[in-house]
């Protein structure tokens, strides 16, 4: 009979670790999804990024914008900073003039949260070559405000490698919204051939799961605490 009633309490055994393992899943989801994360490009697969996606984050796209030179190719590979990858990186002829969002050189990153997560973009560093006729000035801006920048750096034109960085920044999107941005290229004097290049873009980005999903972790969590009681008390 002590046999048989051990064998009767099986199913609920089993339903209560499919809980816990459940729970214990989700939990490590969501904890790796917070993460903070680097994503890269060394453009050696053309405009895919180089490393892999985070947990929480579905897509990374870069793109070219009033550029007639267009494209990733190997000419004047970068060199002379820490990281230099050389090899690819991505060609631009830059306009002449002052900054104009609407008109001015730019490239635009797109990043594409998962289902229920909003992104978080803290730091972001590339690799800039500017020619005699390229860019002086390269400013950050959000592309859903174009009216006021994050950032600048000034660029060299001598056609030297400099890796520039903006850093302790915070950059959020709302849950389920891709987070874009664009870095404007402006201050040279138009070519008819590429006089802006950038290479090894790496962004500090972390996937933060909506508070709701907390909350059921913290649910599971006490589920699992209570089956685990109730186990050792039958089986006592």
């Amino acid at each position: 009979m002590q046999s048989l009633g051990r064998a009767s309490q099986l199913p609920t055994y089993y339903i209560m670790n499919r809980s816990r393992l459940a729970g214990l899943f989700l939990l490590s989801t969501a904890l790796t999804s917070g993460l903070l994360a680097q994503i890269t490009w060394d453009f050696t697969s053309a405009t895919t990024p180089s490393s892999e996606l985070p947990a929480g984050l579905i897509s990374a796209s870069i793109a070219q914008f009033n550029t007639t030179t267009t494209g990733v190719n190997s000419t004047s590979a970068s060199s002379g900073y820490t990281g230099a990858t050389g090899g690819n990186n991505m060609a631009f002829s830059a306009k002449n003039g002052a900054l104009d969002t609407g008109s001015s050189t730019y490239f635009e990153v797109t990043l594409t949260p998962g289902s229920g997560h909003g992104l978080n973009l803290s730091a972001i560093t590339f690799g800039s070559r500017s020619t005699s006729t390229g860019p002086t000035t390269l400013t950050l801006f959000l592309s859903t405000n174009l009216t006021g920048s994050i950032g600048s750096a000034t660029a060299s034109a001598d056609s030297n490698w400099v890796l520039h960085s903006f850093s302790d920044l915070s950059i959020t999107s709302a849950q389920d919204t891709p987070l874009i941005f664009r870095i404007y290229g402006t201050g040279g004097t138009t070519s008819p051939t590429a006089n802006w290049r950038i290479d090894d873009l790496s962004l500090s980005v972390s996937a933060v799961p909506e508070p709701s999903a907390f909350a059921v972790l913290g649910g599971l969590a006490t589920l699992g605490f209570a089956a685990t009681r109730r186990r050792r008390r039958l089986a006592a």
